[in-house]
C-alpha cells in the first residue's frame, strides 16, 4: 500500500515537473524569443550599400 502511494506521488510529482517545463517552453517561444530576435536584427541588420542585387542560384 505504501508503495503504492510513493509510485503514485512520483508520477504525479513527474507530470507536474512536465507541465511546468511546458509551460516554461511555451512562454519562452511566444513571449521572450520574438523580443530577443526583434533587437538581434534591429542591431546586427542593415541597408544595403547597391542600387541593385543579383542572386546566383548556383544550385539548379
Amino acid at each position: 500500500m505504501a508503495s503504492q502511494r510513493a509510485a503514485l506521488r512520483n508520477i504525479v510529482v513527474v507530470a507536474v515537473l512536465f507541465g511546468l517545463f511546458l509551460v516554461i517552453g511555451i512562454a519562452f517561444r511566444f513571449l521572450i524569443y520574438p523580443m530577443l530576435r526583434e533587437d538581434l536584427v534591429a542591431g546586427t541588420s542593415s541597408e544595403s550599400k547597391y542600387l541593385h542585387e543579383v542572386t546566383i542560384r548556383l544550385d539548379s
